[in-house]
């Protein structure tokens, strides 16, 4: 690998280093915001999804090869929202450092066989 290119590594692997120091709380899952119907017959809810009942809030993530689901406040949505999203941001930068580290060993293992 050339100089160029091994420092242009170097510099993209630390930025995503520093960048890992910004995350913040991380939570496996998804955030999912929706309608439902009650089910009585005499409720609003039967006229169609317009007047269905929410929004209601859930997040939810899998343990041991299981789906729990939690309901939500609005608050408490918002807050969860960010750790999903940092969850994501988290493994990103990682899968980007897995990647980046592959190539640098790679051309390391090149240039010894030689």
């Amino acid at each position: 690998m050339s100089i160029g290119k091994s420092s242009d590594v170097g510099l993209r692997y630390d930025r995503l280093r520093r960048s890992l120091a910004r995350i913040g709380f991380v939570c496996k899952g998804s955030m999912i915001k929706r309608h439902m119907p009650c089910g009585r017959s005499g409720c609003r809810c039967v006229a169609g999804p317009s007047h269905w009942h929410g929004p209601y809030f859930q997040w939810t993530w899998k343990v041991k090869g299981k789906t729990v689901s939690v309901r939500l406040t609005a608050q408490q949505a918002k807050l969860m929202s960010g750790y999903v999203l940092n969850d994501r941001r988290l493994r990103r930068v990682v899968d980007e450092m897995r990647d980046l580290s592959l190539k640098v060993v790679q051309e390391k293992l090149k240039a010894t066989v030689l």
